[in-house]
This record gives structure tokens, C-alpha cells and sequence, in this order.
């Protein structure tokens, strides 16, 4: 009869551990492999030769199964709980490693200085853990490249596993942009790992800030545009790797930011008028564009259709309507890129306005002083169309109607050409109605309006200077009662000519409110060839104003600054053109009063004859000048006058002269002296 044969059981462990019960050869073995080695654990049972009955060796093998399914595994499980263990830290992925371990809860560990293990429960019972088959490092501290650590586990506080944990080399970090070039401050910077990371974190810091860097695998990706930094500036970044807390610096790399995105010109300019009928707008960039980003163009706060297209140069905008005339349009672009990563850094804005019909925006006229022969010029904002009836939108009227004018158009100029000459001093009308076209055909909004008045003062010349200078005389009114003013007998005293000339605009301007009864003549400059060089003499080196025929005349005369001129005041009185044509004058005027203009002493002084003493008082009140008798002429100027004009008006003529001494040499003064010299033409 066969000896009976114990069959060989096979128990399937976990993770790669087998168990393998023979008695064939009346040896127990027990045979365990763990990471690739093999576990021989050999006991000697005494060979029992047992002659049993077929009953008995069912029982026995019974019993051997029971022990193999049970105490067998338990006792693997020890074993290899016991086995010291090592664990190699992955940044890519969770470290994890073979470890059987029963009762997970009973387990006390003794982590290292950075590492500690999490033991992952693999079959529970109620929700308590009772066997599990592997383990995990967690990492609680910045790692150290190349470095072993140990963490002890207890099971019951008795029996010890040992795992050894190694670190490798940390990842390296290295530049992928090329720094020495400006970089996108969209993309930002762009740096490389020699292995992939899960496991830390990497910070770019700009300017004091700190923000995320992005880790795909084995690259890293650092963006700048949350930095809110100026495009075209240079500044300084550092690239940190961070964990839980612990920062340690990896680079420290100066940056320049690509120049901005920029549209430096455009086919409108912005402010401008349109008078045409643009179809289009294109802006010109600094830089080729990848995106347009979002552009609008409105009319006030109508959004209008356009298209937009990317050009070489920049963008293209293309209107899909006629824009609307005579409004305010507002292009906007923003968000715009370039192909370089370079963006619009705030909303580009252009506005400009569309015009209507030709507008007027001069004439050469003004609201008086008209030319009775002139000829009216209007100016216009844009060119007029040339095929239009201009004399359908454009008249010319004074007080007795329409006046005939041959009207006509020059690029943006209209000229109106009466056919006579004006009445003077007649209020007269220029009249355009809307419908003018300009050269595109565009009409709307050009009617208006202008009145005016033509000249009504007279112009002439009393004689000549001795360079032949005409000297000008200016007319306004014809009253029975003549007030004369005179003006630059001295040509270094400027101010007296130009408050005059200012007064004869005055004059021109308030021509109604000049009294009827009187007329009123103004010689601004009665030495012109002195004005010319700025000279207080004549051209022949006179003092006009010592060469009249007063009962003091003589021939030498002192002049400010203790100056004599030895025949400064002439051979003979009157000898001097301008002095002559002057006297001449008064003599065929017959003047009421005769008003005198010099500089520099703020004061108005009487001649004497007649009333001026009273008027002088009067100009003195109006004036806020002080105000003297020619008696009293002497306490005025340190040096002695002979010869005077309005010594001679007293003397010879008897009529009253004021003789008003200005406060400058060179200003117009009309508007301290306006009152005063109303007031005289009221008298």
C-alpha cells in the first residue's frame, strides 16, 4: 500500500509573498520572497511513519489546512513586518512601498527630522482598520538632495521595522527664455526641470510681490502680467521652490518688458473735422498684431457696425454705413496683442467729428470800418463744391436792398465783389443760406449771418513830413463845433500815437454815440519821420514842438536830459514842414478845442486860453491825472519850453488847449483816458 502524500497547499499572500507547505519529504518548508530575495524557513518535524486508516489521514489533513489558512499567513505577515524596508522619495508621484502591517491602529512610529509614513488601510471590519499591505512617506519638511533618513515602526510597543528613506538629487531649474532679449509680459517666463514635479511649488517674485508659477510636468511657467508692470522697463525677478512654508531662491535674473503695443498714427487724426466721407480708418501699430481685441465706434451713444481686419501695418476698420454728419465719433480699441507678446496697456481712443455744409470761420470784414470799394472775402472750413449756383445761397443787402456783387468761389473762399462802391457809414448785411454744398457734396448747417457797417470816417492827409511821410488825418461827424487831437510831435513818445490810433477805432466802432454837433479830428502822428527812428526831433534835427511862433519862440532850446540844441527850434518859427502843414490846418479847421499828446508826467495842463483851465479840470477828474496851468508849467519840467504849439493856440489863436502828459512812453493808453476824452467831446 502507497505511503499517504500530504498535498501540497499554496497560499496566495499579498504583494509577491507565497507560502508553500510540502510533507512529502517529512520536512516543513516555508518559502517567502520579498523584493526580489527569497525567505527559507526551515523546521525539522520528526518523521512519524503513521499507518492510518483512509478516515484518519482525513482527519489530519483537515487539520493541516486549517492551520496553513490561518497561523501560516499570521505568522508571514510578522515576518515580513520585521524585514527592514527601504524607500526612495519620488517628486513625481506618492512614495509608496510594500508593508504588510496588522492592526494598522496599533502601530506607533518614530518619524525622521522630514519624513513621516502614512499606512493605508487595506481591509477593515466596521470601520476598523485590520490589515494593511502598503505604506506611503509623506514629506513634512523641505528634503535635502542625496540625503537617508530612518522612521521606526512599533507594533505594540515591542516589535521594530526599520525604513529607510533616501532622497535624490532635487529637481534643477533652468531658463528657458532667452533673458537677454525683452520678454513678453503676457507670456512670461518660461523655465525647465530635468524631472518631473508634483511635489513643490515655485514663486516668481517682482518688485516686493510674489505670485504662482504654473508646473506642467517638467516645465515651469511664470507669469508676469498680474505684476501690473510698465511695458519697456527693466526690472528684477527671483524664482523661489517653496514647501510648506520653506522658500529657498533658485535664480535671480534681471528682465527688460517688451515695448507696449502702440498705434502711433492712423488715417484720421484724432480732433479732426471730417468733411469728407470716410469708408474706413486704419491704425497704424508699432508692432504686428496676433489679436484686435475689442474695438467699437460710436456716434454719442449709438454703437455703429464696423468691421475690423488685421493688417501688416496694424488694423483696418471698415465702416459698414455712411457715418452719420455732424456728429462727435468715438473709436475704442482694447485688449489688443501682438505677435511678440506685447499688449495695448490701457483702452486706445480716438475721436474726431463729421462735419456738415461748408461752415464759415472768418471774414474779412468786421462788424464796422467796412470799405465802401472792399471786397468780401468768407473763409470757409472745407473746400466749396464748384458745381453750384453761389449766388442761390450767398446775397449782399444794405438799407436799400439787395447789392449787386459778382460772388465767387476759391477752394475754401468766397469772395464778394460789389459791383459799385457802398455808401459810407451805411449798415450793411452778408446772408448765406444752408444748402451750400462743400466738394464732396456734403450740405447742412452753413446758413449765417453778419452785419456790419461801412467806413464812416474820412481819411486824409494835411501834408507831408520832411521825408515826404504823409501826415494822416482822420474825420468823424460834421458838426459846426471842431475838437481837434493831436498826437507824436515828439517821435520817441510812442504812446501818444498809439492811444490815438486806438482812439480812432474807438471813434469808428461808437460812431452813434458821437454828439451831432460836432466834428471830430484826430492826427495821430505829426512827425512821422521821428516815429520812424524813434527820434524826438524831426528828420532835420527840429523840435516841433519849439518851432511855433508863441511870443517866447527863440531859436536854441533845452531838451530833457540838459540836452541845448543850439537851433533846435528852427531858423524861423513854422520853418519845419510838418509844423507848417499843422498851423495851416488850425487855421482852415478853427478848432473849439485842441487836445495835445506827449509823455511822460501823468498830469494835464491847461494852455491858458479860453475855458481850458475848466476842461482841464474836467480830463483831470476823468483821467485821475493831475492838472496844472501853463503858468504853472514851469513846476513841471526842469528845463524851459519856448516855442510850444499850445503856447502858440494862446497866444496867437486863443483857443483852448489841454496838453496831457501820459504815463509811458510806448503804451496805448486809451483805457485810462477813454472817459477823459468823451468827455471832452461832449463839451
Amino acid at each position: 500500500m502507497p505511503k499517504p502524500i500530504l498535498h501540497t497547499a499554496l497560499f496566495h499572500l499579498p504583494h509577491s509573498l507565497s507560502v508553500l507547505l510540502s510533507h512529502s519529504d517529512g520536512n516543513l518548508h516555508l518559502a517567502g520572497a520579498h523584493h526580489g530575495g527569497t525567505l527559507l524557513i526551515s523546521g525539522y518535524s520528526k518523521a512519524i511513519w503513521l499507518r492510518l486508516t483512509w478516515q484518519s489521514i482525513s482527519i489530519w489533513k483537515k487539520l493541516a489546512f486549517a492551520c496553513s489558512v490561518v497561523l501560516l499567513p499570521l505568522l508571514a505577515f510578522l515576518i515580513l513586518f520585521l524585514l527592514p524596508k527601504q524607500a526612495m522619495i519620488s517628486y513625481a508621484s506618492q512614495s509608496c512601498f510594500i508593508n504588510p502591517v496588522l492592526l494598522p491602529n496599533a502601530i506607533n512610529q518614530q518619524p525622521s527630522t522630514s519624513y513621516s509614513v502614512d499606512i493605508n488601510p487595506k481591509l477593515t471590519v466596521n470601520g476598523y482598520p485590520l490589515l494593511s499591505t502598503t505604506s506611503c512617506i509623506s514629506i513634512n519638511e523641505m528634503p535635502v538632495s542625496n540625503d537617508s533618513q530612518n522612521i521606526t515602526l512599533k507594533a505594540a510597543g515591542l516589535l521594530g521595522s526599520n525604513i529607510e528613506v533616501s532622497t535624490p538629487e532635487l529637481p534643477v531649474l533652468e531658463i528657458a527664455s532667452d533673458l537677454s532679449e525683452p520678454v513678453s509680459p503676457v507670456d512670461g517666463i518660461t523655465l525647465r526641470l530635468n524631472t518631473p514635479d508634483k511635489t513643490f511649488l515655485y514663486k516668481i517674485t517682482v518688485n516686493d510681490s510674489v505670485v504662482d508659477c504654473n508646473v506642467n510636468d517638467m516645465e515651469v511657467s511664470c507669469p508676469l502680467s498680474e505684476f501690473k508692470l510698465e511695458q519697456g522697463e527693466k526690472y528684477h525677478m527671483t524664482i523661489a521652490r517653496n514647501f510648506k512654508g520653506t522658500s529657498t531662491d533658485l535664480l535671480s535674473e534681471a528682465i527688460t518688458l517688451r515695448d507696449p503695443v502702440v498705434f502711433a498714427d492712423s488715417s484720421i487724426e484724432n480732433g479732426q473735422i471730417i468733411y469728407s466721407k470716410p469708408t474706413q480708418l486704419n491704425l497704424i501699430a508699432n508692432k504686428k498684431l496676433s489679436r484686435a481685441g475689442k474695438v467699437e465706434v460710436r456716434a454719442g451713444e449709438e454703437l455703429l457696425e464696423a468691421e475690423t481686419t488685421i493688417t501688416d501695418q496694424g488694423l483696418n476698420i471698415q465702416f459698414s454705413n455712411e457715418l452719420p454728419r455732424q456728429r462727435e465719433i468715438k473709436v475704442s480699441v482694447s485688449e489688443s496683442v501682438a505677435e511678440n507678446g506685447a499688449y495695448l496697456p490701457e483702452t486706445f481712443v480716438l475721436e474726431f467729428t463729421t462735419s456738415g455744409g461748408p461752415q464759415v470761420i472768418k471774414a474779412s470784414i468786421s462788424s464796422y470800418n467796412v470799405s465802401p470799394s472792399h471786397t468780401i472775402v468768407l473763409s470757409f472750413d472745407s473746400e466749396i463744391s464748384d458745381k453750384q449756383d453761389l449766388q442761390q445761397f450767398i446775397t449782399l443787402q444794405s438799407l436799400n436792398g439787395p447789392v449787386e456783387a459778382r460772388i465767387s468761389a476759391h477752394g475754401s473762399s468766397v469772395s464778394i465783389n460789389p459791383a459799385n462802391n457802398l455808401p459810407a457809414c451805411t449798415p450793411i448785411t452778408v446772408n448765406l443760406k444752408d444748402g451750400l454744398a462743400n466738394k464732396y457734396g456734403i450740405t447742412g448747417g452753413s446758413a449765417w449771418k453778419m452785419n456790419s457797417r461801412t467806413t464812416c470816417k474820412q481819411v486824409f492827409s494835411v501834408g507831408k513830413s520832411v521825408q515826404g511821410r504823409d501826415l494822416t488825418a482822420y474825420r468823424f461827424g460834421s458838426g459846426s463845433t471842431k475838437i481837434l487831437f493831436v498826437g507824436g510831435m515828439h517821435g520817441n513818445e510812442r504812446s501818444s500815437y498809439r492811444t490815438l490810433i486806438a482812439f480812432v477805432d474807438e471813434l469808428e466802432r461808437r460812431f452813434n454815440e458821437i454828439p451831432s454837433d460836432k466834428t471830430v479830428v484826430i492826427i495821430p502822428d505829426i512827425n512821422p519821420d521821428g516815429y520812424e527812428v524813434q527820434s524826438r526831433t524831426n528828420a532835420n534835427n527840429i523840435d516841433l514842438n519849439r518851432n511855433f511862433p508863441s511870443n517866447d519862440w527863440v531859436t536854441g532850446v533845452h531838451m530833457p536830459g540838459g540836452i541845448f540844441l543850439e537851433k533846435g527850434g528852427g531858423k524861423t518859427p513854422l520853418d519845419q514842414p510838418e509844423s507848417a502843414s499843422l498851423a495851416s490846418y488850425i487855421d482852415s479847421l478853427g478848432p473849439r478845442l485842441v487836445l495835445t499828446y506827449h509823455a511822460v508826467a501823468r498830469t494835464v495842463i491847461s494852455n491858458g486860453a479860453g475855458d481850458s483851465y475848466n476842461l482841464a479840470t474836467t480830463y483831470s477828474g476823468h483821467s485821475g491825472f493831475n492838472h496844472y496851468t501853463h503858468a504853472h508849467e514851469d513846476g513841471v519840467f526842469d528845463y524851459p519850453t519856448t516855442g510850444e504849439f499850445e503856447t502858440w493856440l494862446a497866444d496867437k489863436k486863443g483857443i483852448s488847449t489841454l496838453l496831457v502828459e501820459l504815463a509811458t512812453m510806448s503804451s496805448n493808453e486809451l483805457y485810462s483816458q477813454r472817459s477823459a476824452m468823451w468827455a471832452m467831446l461832449k463839451i
